[in-house]
């Protein structure tokens, strides 16, 4: 029987994981984000991203970020997608009638051809699901740990 105590350990350590992220998402990110907008005049907190990076929390929800910024997209998803990076109401030479996002129409002096946003955004959400679930792993390996001491004690 005391050679489970690590899996129980684990289990409970995964399970406080699972209630964090659900404390995080339903509560205190929605709380945080309300303040935030009512405290904008006041520069708001912060100290706000603090107890999700102390319980690594926050990991999952950077990935997009580390995403965005790598190579990643372009090495896995083929270049479909036409993006305006320089844009102006008048015509300039070379410049070919565009149409932005907000429906301003336009001139666009210069284009770039990227990755497809569907498959950029696939690959976000399996980098999420993916940082997720090394989170949980280390709670588990944390939880296991800590029942390994706590049962080496009760030994002595």
């Amino acid at each position: 029987m005391e050679n489970s105590s690590w899996v129980k350990g684990g289990i409970i350590a995964s399970v406080i994981c699972a209630i964090l992220f659900g404390f995080y998402a339903f509560l205190y990110f929605p709380l945080v984000e309300q303040y935030a907008r009512e405290a904008e005049e006041r520069n708001g907190s912060h100290f706000a991203l603090v107890l999700p990076v102390m319980t690594g929390h926050i990991l999952p929800m950077l990935s997009h970020f580390a995403i965005e910024g790598s190579s990643i997209p372009d090495t896995l998803c083929k270049e479909t997608e036409t993006t305006c990076l320089h844009w102006s109401s008048e015509y300039g030479e070379g410049g070919m009638s565009w149409i932005d996002g907000e429906g301003g129409a336009g001139y666009c002096l210069e284009q770039d051809i990227g990755p497809a946003r569907s498959c950029v955004e696939r690959i976000q959400s399996f980098a999420m699901i993916g940082a997720g679930l090394i989170l949980e792993m280390a709670y588990f390996i944390i939880g296991a740990v800590i029942a390994i001491g706590i049962a080496r004690r009760k030994k002595m």
